[in-house]
Order: structure tokens, then sequence, then C-alpha cells
């Protein structure tokens, strides 16, 4: 019977689930992770950030359509949780898409609910011949020259990190072997 050392078992572990995760479908590729954050002036100055997941890109429309967020919004001195995306169309009339390109939002933007029962729109004024964002809520506050911005959170795909182990487990193997032919 073969009797394995505890180093060529790890090295076996190793490359067993390192093949498995190969083998796996990745789910990374199913959403993409954005940090976003805007601020503007209504009455009063308006700050919000947090994340957004959005689904792959749309290639034929150059979109990734928002179906989560998290974060805060502080309005004058008072911070909101925000507490979930609205679905498109039912608050000021958001399509909640985000462009890969500028204007990163429509005329219609994407619209939230933060904690307090309070809605908000964000959106795109280029289409009106203006430069930047607006937002607007349910408290009737309205801001125009919003800045916003949104950028891509890289996260490994499980394969990545698969093949990492795989890869290691053999360069440790191939080490040891070469310490004790030497």
């Amino acid at each position: 019977m073969l009797k394995l050392t505890p180093n060529w078992q790890f090295t076996i572990v190793s490359l067993i689930v390192g093949l498995a995760n190969i083998g796996l479908p990745s789910m990374a590729q199913a959403a993409q992770l954005w940090n976003f954050q805007y601020s503007g002036n209504s009455s009063v100055p308006v700050v919000a950030s947090g994340t957004l997941i959005t689904s792959d890109l749309d290639p034929i429309n150059n979109t990734y359509t928002i179906t989560s967020i998290t974060g805060t919004r502080t309005v004058g001195d008072v911070t909101q949780q925000i507490v979930g995306l609205l679905p498109a169309f039912e608050f000021g009339g958001s399509d909640n898409l985000l462009y890969a390109g500028e204007p990163l939002l429509s005329i219609s933007g994407f619209s939230y609910k933060v904690e307090g029962d309070e809605s908000v729109n964000l959106y795109s004024n280029s289409t009106l011949g203006f430069p930047g964002y607006s937002e607007q809520d349910s408290q009737g506050r309205y801001g125009i020259d919003f800045s916003f911005a949104a950028t891509r959170v890289v996260v490994p795909e499980p394969l990545s990190v698969g093949g990492i182990v795989v890869v290691g487990a053999i360069a440790l193997s191939m080490n040891r072997k070469r310490k004790y032919s030497i």
C-alpha cells in the first residue's frame, strides 16, 4: 500500500480542489459590482455613496441593468440608509440602467428607497442640454448640477483562485522534489 506524506496529501487535495473549481461555472460573471458616489445641492447639500450591483454588459445597448443598491445618502446633516432599489418606472420614470460611457445615466436614471419611506431618483441632464446630473426625491426636493461617478470593482473569479491553488501546489511539489534530489 502506498503511504503518502502530509506534503503529498496537500498537493493531491489541492490538485483535486483546483480541478473541481475549473469545472464549475463562475457566478462572478453573472453580476458586476460598482462603487458609486454623487453630490450636489438641492435646498441643502446632498451626498450619496455606496455599491451598485448590475447585470453583465448588454453589448447591443452598451448598458448594465442595476439590480441592487446599498449605501447611505446624507441630506444636510441627516444621514439615511439606502434600503433598496425601486423597480423601473416606479418613481421618477427610472429605467435603472447604467451606461458604459458618459453620460453614465439616461434622463430616466435610477431610483431607490431610503429609510423613512422616502424615494429618490438620480438621472442625467444631458438629453435636456444641461451638464451633469439631477436628483429629485419624494419630499419635493429637486437639485441640478450634481456630479456622479461609478467605478467597477474587480473581483477575482473562483476559477482564478482555484487555478492559483493548483499552480501553487504543483510549484511546492516541484520545489520539494528538487530539494530531495540535491
